[in-house]
């Protein structure tokens, strides 16, 4: 382009002079690809929230402005995030109006990156409107890229102006009356003695800001920042000079002169008078010395830049090195990043130094994710075992010197007491001695030492003591059975191997020398038990459950894990289970992740090498595989985890299985969560537990809840019993009555709340349930009605009846009379079922009389199952109980919802109703 341009303020101007220009052409701009920078800002102040905006545009090739803008925002906006969203959508905007095609959008929120590029949705609604706009501007461009940065970048352009559009809404509000400052809030502080940060305008007063440089430079840091919270924002030492001394002065642009140089690059002057700090780069250049012998180039003093001493003449730095004394018993240790010396205070090896480098104190190691280390340290080992000797006696000590101070206590109070009643009595001695003896009790009951009791906090911290005693046990005691439960876990695959040597054995070696084979288990002799467990194959099962439920009268999402590990034949080994937090409940993929990570945080524990964990749940399955990338980024952290867990095995695959393969997993997290459903509540006869039941909503005891099988969902007998009776009732098998839930309601479960005959009756519903329509038979005698299956009861009949297939003829299996399954009725004998049927034998038996019955009452019968339908209104499209469709006025079939006979489908008086009849159903 032959001319530059730039925009201030919504006005197009020259960049090499602010002289006013109309648009640039639009067709110089459409193959040009631009960067847009943008800030938001967001400031709290006296006299209200301060808001502002800036962008710039500007040219990818040298970053040349094309367009600049800094802006106050109106009073409504009341977060960081919707003031960064309107400055990026005014950028888009002046952009499209520009002309421009091609534009990248550089970004330093993180949380704006992931709107932009869709990967997460905004959660309030003018966020949403905002990102709304944002998107289709963005399509009204040929591309758009966003692109993450860090603050570094030159993305602080649109900082700057943000800063401006603030600092001059500030500059135009009326000054606050009172000076405050925001550290000690006095607000009677003379404007003299008040210091306002230039960027960020916060005010502290001269005696609150001086220590706090003073704070952050022997910290270590080059910059001091404000002291506001959460404030970023540098401190000039140009503009902080009046008010440090010369120490604090001179350490501060120390500190600057320090951090020129990059922390690989850093060398000060071994002289201590000297100390100056120089470039590692600069003095391996310098020619004045040869080899290792260099000089301060402000001091001169020579030195030796391998050892960091002054000069050793005549000794090598080998030489030199072994001249040395031997270091004393306080062993100090370097930081590897930083080369700062750490001094160990406390008893334990994991130190984080000032520069943010973990490592361990014994052998510098760098210590690792979720907290392990490259090391192991013996020192550490040593001091907690020195702990556990001492502590015992130390909350022994301390509960003496409590009982000792709580029983001084106590004296000093009667001994004040008794003196106090002494003075009492002698003073009303002197009073009345012309008065005759009054009873003097009144003064021996005056208590001096309160008239109210005080609260006993000795009694609190012996408490506390013997909480910590009880919790240090409880910890040693679990450690103890965790390493019993190896022991027993290593004997048990030495028995198992010791088993499989002795099938191996031949038949005669055995008969001959079976009594002389032996190899019996010693912890010393597999000086490698855990080596023993970690050549096994063993199994983990992990299942999360997140479920909404009723905790009082309050309706909460929460959540809960089970995990079980077992052998290679599925034998239990370990079971566990564990509640989780809210953050964990949010959703059953984070459940069942949170489940992976605690199942193979529970197999390290045992030392195993040789795992397959199993999954229930498909999607999950498919993150674990990295068949599919999850977006979450929650559900892509513990992804991760679960990912670093399988590293630290030697065999680590997952596997894919059905609900019914984990449900004794599944019972752990089920059980997990009732553990959070229910409260304590004390009556007549002690303390109980109570839960709520989630279809009467009353507080029930625990002993009165049912327990689905299968699912394992709660609710109280009362309400399983009507749900259950309501089935029956209607010709149905019980199911749970959890919304959506298909786990059937098992009969011998049912016994606890339901009457002995509706036990029988939902036998035979599931009996009936079991057996197709098209294959059951029932016996006509009524005393036995027994149903049984058309195959069976022809086998069993053709063992006492001749020809039993061709003529019909079949025996009760229960009863023993024989009947006809033609007719339907007691057997006849030596009649053809044609004859019969015209006999008045055949009209006054059941089944005539219903046949007759339903002709007159126009009846219908399904072919597939015979059962009698009656059409009270609607249409005559009729869907039978076993799900076969068929038209009432013919009974021809109906096809994919569509007739295959000629009838009308409807006769309005069927149809049409009075409006407050309620039509039976059909």
């Amino acid at each position: 382009m032959d001319e530059r341009y730039m925009k201030k303020e919504g006005t197009l101007v020259r960049e090499d002079g602010p002289k006013p220009a109309g648009k640039p052409s639009l067709g110089d701009l459409y193959s040009e690809s631009c960067n847009l920078y943008f800030k938001g800002f967001l400031r709290e102040e006296t006299t209200g929230l301060l808001a502002g905006f800036g962008i710039a545009i500007c040219r990818e090739e040298d970053d040349s402005f094309l367009f600049q803008m800094r802006r106050s925002l109106h009073d409504s906006v009341n977060t960081v995030l919707e003031a960064e969203l309107i400055a990026l959508k005014r950028g888009l905007t002046e952009a499209v109006i520009l002309g421009i095609n091609h534009i990248t959008i550089y970004c330093d929120n993180y949380q704006i990156f992931e709107l932009v590029m869709e990967r997460s949705a905004p959660e309030q609604e003018n966020i949403a409107l905002i990102m709304n706009d944002v998107q289709r501007i963005r399509q009204q461009l040929t591309s758009s890229i966003p692109v993450l940065v860090n603050g570094n970048h030159q993305a602080k352009l649109g900082y700057k102006l943000a800063m401006e559009s603030i600092n001059i809404l500030y500059i135009r509000m009326p000054p606050a009356h009172k000076n405050t400052c925001g550290i000690c809030f006095n607000d009677n502080i003379k404007a003299e003695k008040m210091f306002s940060v230039a960027l960020c305008r916060h005010q502290f007063c001269v005696d609150c800001l001086n220590p706090h440089i003073e704070v952050e430079l022997v910290e270590g840091r080059s910059v001091p920042t404000c002291p506001h919270y959460g404030c970023k924002s540098n401190l000039n030492l140009r503009s902080c000079a009046y008010l440090l001394t010369p120490k604090i002065q001179k350490m501060w642009e120390r500190r600057i002169k320090q951090d020129s140089i990059p922390e690989w690059d850093r060398f000060h002057c071994p002289k201590p008078s000297c100390s100056a700090w120089m470039s590692k780069t600069k003095l391996f250049e310098s020619t004045e010395e040869e080899g290792v012998r260099r000089c301060c180039f402000k001091c001169r003093t020579p030195f030796c830049i391998n050892c960091k001493v002054p000069w050793h003449s005549n000794l090598s730095c080998d030489e030199y090195k072994n001249s040395l004394p031997k270091p004393t018993t306080t062993v100090w240790h370097q930081c590897r990043s930083c080369q700062h010396m750490i001094e160990l205070s406390e008893k334990h090896s994991k130190i984080t130094c000032r520069c943010g480098y973990t490592f361990c104190y014994i052998c510098g190691a760098q210590w690792k994710l979720r907290g392990n280390r490259t090391c192991y340290s013996l020192l550490e080992t040593l001091m907690a075992a020195i702990e556990d000797d001492e502590v015992s006696l130390i909350l022994e000590e301390q509960r003496e010197e409590i009982m000792a101070a709580k029983t001084l206590a106590r004296d000093h109070d009667l001994a004040f007491n008794l003196q106090m009643q002494e003075a009492l009595a002698v003073s009303r001695a002197a009073h009345t001695s012309s008065v005759p003896d009054s009873p003097t009790g009144d003064a021996a009951t005056v208590d001096f030492t309160g008239a109210e009791e005080e609260f006993d906090f000795t009694s609190l911290i012996l408490q506390d003591i013997a909480r910590a005693d009880q919790e240090r046990r409880d910890r040693e005691f679990g450690e103890q059975e965790m390493k019993r439960l190896k022991v027993d876990l290593d004997r048990r695959i030495h028995d198992q191997k010791f088993a499989k040597e002795l099938m191996n054995i031949p038949e005669g070696d055995w008969s001959k020398h079976g009594d002389n084979y032996q190899k019996p288990y010693s912890l010393g002799a597999g000086s490698s038990s855990s080596s023993a467990i970690g050549n096994e194959s063993f199994r983990v099962y992990c299942k999360g459950l997140v479920s909404e439920e009723m905790i009082g009268d309050t309706r909460a999402v929460v959540g809960g894990v089970g995990v079980a590990i077992c052998d290679s034949t599925d034998n239990l080994i370990w079971e566990v289970k564990k509640v989780l937090g809210a953050e964990e409940s949010k959703s059953p993929e984070i459940a069942e992740l949170e489940a992976l990570v605690h199942g193979l945080d529970e197999a390290l524990t045992f030392d195993l090498g040789r795992v397959t964990f199993f999954i229930d749940h498909f999607k999950v399955f498919q993150y674990v595989t990295g068949r599919v990338e999850p977006r979450q980024s929650v559900v892509a952290t513990l992804v991760n985890q679960v990912a670093v867990l399988q590293k630290k095995f030697s065999y680590c695959q997952p596997s894919l299985l059905t609900r019914n393969d984990v449900k004794f997993v599944f019972k752990l997290a089920r059980d997990a969560i009732v553990s959070q459903i229910k409260w304590p509540e004390e009556t007549s006869k002690g303390k109980t537990f109570k839960e709520t039941c989630v279809i009467c909503y009353e507080g029930i005891t625990v002993d009165k809840m049912f327990s689905v099988d299968g699912c394992f969902h709660r609710f109280c007998f009362s309400c399983m019993k009507q749900h259950v009776e309501v089935k029956l009732l209607g010709g149905q098998t019980a199911s749970c009555p959890s919304e959506g839930c298909k786990s059937e309601v098992k009969i011998e479960c049912c016994a606890k709340f339901l009457d002995p005959k509706l036990v029988n009756v939902m036998i035979q519903r599931k009996k009936e349930g079991s057996i197709g329509v098209t294959d059951k038979v029932y016996c006509p005698y009524p005393k036995c009605s027994e149903l049984m299956v058309k195959a069976e009861v022809l086998e069993y009949t053709k063992q006492f009846f001749v020809g039993a297939e061709q003529s019909g003829a079949r025996k009760c299996m229960k009863c023993g009379h024989f009947f006809c399954t033609q007719c339907k009725v007691p057997w006849h004998y030596n009649v053809t079922c044609n004859d019969f049927s015209k006999t008045k034998g055949y009209q006054n038996a059941g089944d005539g009389m219903l046949k007759s019955l339903a002709q007159s009452k126009r009846w219908r019968q399904c072919i597939k199952c015979n059962n009698m339908v009656e059409l009270v209104w609607g249409c005559y499209h009729i869907t039978c109980r076993c799900g076969y469709e068929f038209c009432y006025t013919c009974g021809a079939e109906w096809k994919k919802k569509k007739a295959t006979c000629s009838c009308p489908i409807w006769d309005e008086r069927n149809i049409i109703r009075e409006r407050n009849a309620i039509p039976p159903r059909r």
